[in-house]
């Protein structure tokens, strides 16, 4: 067979030729030479010689040589064609996590073997790996730093001369770690207090799915996790009590299976408003009764207070007396009387 090698559908020739024959009893124009079976797509150019197209599946020849009524076939020859790669198709192996290596698969759906795949990258090749059988792959490992490397990749096959276009460009989702973590407070923290509603937010960028878990100093079990195709999401803490001040934290991941953390938060949770009005009007309650108190204190201390008689150098208890008056005396003056009013 002529050449050595042959695709599908490639031009062939098989040539047929004895070695040796009695050239004193059979001269060579009386050789002939056909091809079994006689349905062969081969056609005779010359003597011995036979041309044409390789099928597309493996096929047995036999020579037979005839020269007066003798005749002798040759051994087998079986002609397996080669199929010619096909275009290759290019994916990713497992996800895409940005700054992480990830493998690129190079993949022919038909194609004999060896079939060399090269990875290109903005039409330069990055590299070429060779697969012999079929439990073989062409894995290329690369590491992008944003989303929209990917799409700059192609991949090409080639097991023979013949040049097989490349690949589409590589289509994929990549994944970002997920970064700055923040957790917000709701109400404010100088407005929380008792019987509230507690809300603590959690946010961060990267790509969803995202895992939230929010944390209490001290425990080592998360309050509550949930995972959300959101960047942001709460968790709810009802009726709150003074039990529940303490320092939160929130923790984000998503499938990069790199979780960070936020900053923690400190909650104090103040009295109720109810109860400071309960404490502020007992207060002045108590207030108010001892100002009477003291006024009434006071003011029976004065009315009971010891009154002093000038004139008499008596003391008397504060009372008027409208019968008492000044002494009458003696003289050449007229007598008089002053009632001693108060």
């Amino acid at each position: 067979m002529s050449p050595a090698e042959v695709f599908q559908r490639d031009y062939m020739t098989l040539t047929c030729q004895s070695e040796s024959y009695a050239s004193e009893r059979i001269k060579r124009e009386e050789l002939t030479y056909t091809l079994e079976p006689p349905d062969s797509p081969l056609t005779p150019k010359k003597p011995g010689v036979f041309s044409g197209s390789a099928l597309q599946f493996d096929f047995n020849y036999t020579c037979v040589a005839r020269a007066r009524g003798i005749t002798k076939p040759s051994e087998t020859l079986t002609v397996r064609p080669k199929v010619s790669v096909s275009i290759p198709k290019i994916s990713v192996v497992g996800k895409v996590v940005l700054g992480q290596p990830f493998n690129i698969r190079c993949h022919s759906d038909t194609g004999s073997f060896p079939i060399n795949y090269t990875l290109i990258r903005n039409y330069d090749n990055v590299a070429t790996t060779s697969v012999k059988l079929p439990s073989q792959e062409a894995l290329f490992s690369v590491t992008i730093s944003r989303p929209e490397e990917l799409s700059k990749y192609m991949c090409e096959a080639k097991n023979n001369r013949k040049e097989v276009p490349p690949s589409k460009r590589l289509n994929a989702t990549a994944i970002e770690p997920v970064t700055d973590p923040t957790l917000t407070v709701l109400p404010h923290l100088p407005e929380i207090s008792e019987g509230d509603s507690l809300y603590l937010i959690c946010g961060t960028k990267g790509t969803p799915p995202v895992t939230f878990k929010w944390y209490r100093d001290g425990d080592r079990q998360p309050l509550f996790t949930t995972t959300t195709d959101r960047n942001n999401t709460h968790y709810r803490v009802p009726k709150l009590s003074k039990e529940h001040s303490g320092t939160y934290y929130c923790e984000a991941d998503n499938y990069a299976k790199k979780a960070v953390r936020s900053e923690k938060v400190t909650i104090e949770v103040r009295m109720a408003m109810w109860k400071k009005a309960v404490i502020g009007g007992v207060s002045l309650l108590a207030v108010s009764v001892l100002v009477v108190a003291c006024v009434l204190y006071f003011k029976s201390k004065r009315d009971a207070a010891p009154v002093y008689d000038g004139m008499e150098g008596r003391v008397t208890n504060g009372t008027p007396d409208s019968t008492a008056s000044l002494p009458t005396h003696n003289s050449n003056r007229s007598s008089y009387s002053i009632p001693a009013t108060v």
